[in-house]
């Protein structure tokens, strides 16, 4: 047998005879604040009580509670139905949890924010670390360089989702020959105007979006005309297939009648599945996860 030793902190090397699952690794980094996932185990357990702000002893398991286990591509899953509830990253043979404990209490905003790309992200509605980045390459940020962004509590926050359906493919050659809509609403809280909707209207081709506040739904019809007028008469082409959910402000007689004088084809879901309209859904979402990370961030949630 052959040794090499190395520089403090790491373990001496064996080779020759040894097969690498018997010899034995050590190292120095600390790991006291990382959750190990671990199927087989009778209990999780912690060595910080500090860092739980609430706290409740269970005798029971996760696969007891109806929870199941799967690992592919060295990572673990632990899931119920469709909702994935952790992930862990197979390190050393080991799955550790994605993610960290959060022992303070996070600040949503400063009164004096030093970091640009912080800065940047709040006041772009919480945009994406890719999107900033592609600004700032753009000289698009006032000459602020950014780079990584650190975690933004805000983000998980008003963000999180549940888990999403598998994509549909459609593709459209030209503008206005697909477009999506749909209508969001009531809010709790209306806006200075006294809107509590708003109308969504997406190109599928080039995902041009229209925004029309409304103060109640049967204002979405002529908000549909105003639409459509002002969209064939910027681009000189004609609407041709209209998709949306199955609400009264789409299918009632009049909206109908004026589709089929115009020629429009409709569209529409199956009841209570949202997600085959997808796109307008989707972007629905991202406006309310805009205005959420605002109204979280400037304290007025």
């Amino acid at each position: 047998m052959q040794e090499k030793t190395q520089s403090d902190g790491d373990a001496a090397v064996a080779s020759k005879s040894y097969e690498p699952s018997e010899v034995l690794a050590v190292s120095t980094e600390d790991r006291s604040s990382e959750w190990i996932l671990d199927s087989g185990c009778s209990f999780h357990m912690c060595p910080k009580r500090e860092m739980f702000t609430e706290f409740q002893e269970l005798n029971s398991t996760l696969d007891e509670e109806g929870y199941s286990y799967k690992a592919e591509r060295g990572v673990l899953k632990a899931s119920k139905g469709s909702l994935v509830i952790l992930k862990g990253d197979k390190k050393n043979g080991l799955y550790v949890l994605r993610g960290g404990a959060v022992t303070n209490d996070a600040a949503c905003i400063a009164s004096k924010i030093s970091d640009k790309g912080i800065l940047w992200h709040m006041r772009l509605g919480n945009m994406s670390e890719r999107g900033i980045l592609e600004l700032s390459k753009r000289n698009l940020l006032n000459g602020d360089q950014v780079n990584k962004l650190d975690f933004c509590e805000c983000c998980v926050l008003g963000k999180q989702h549940r888990i999403s359906f598998n994509t549909a493919q459609h593709t459209s050659k030209q503008i206005l020959e697909y477009v999506h809509s749909n209508l969001w609403g009531p809010s709790k809280v209306p806006t200075h105007g006294g809107n509590r909707y708003f109308l969504s209207l997406i190109d599928d081709h080039s995902r041009k979006v229209w925004i029309y506040l409304l103060k109640s739904k049967d204002q979405a019809f002529e908000s549909f005309k105003a639409w459509k007028r002002l969209a064939e008469n910027q681009t000189s082409k004609k609407l041709k297939v209209l998709r949306t959910d199955n609400g009264l402000e789409f299918c009632n007689m009049e909206f109908n009648s004026f589709c089929d004088d115009q020629g429009i084809l409709r569209h529409r879901t199956v009841r209570h599945t949202p997600q085959q309209n997808g796109v307008a859904e989707r972007m629905n979402r991202t406006i309310l996860d805009k205005v959420r990370c605002l109204l979280i961030g400037s304290s007025l949630s």
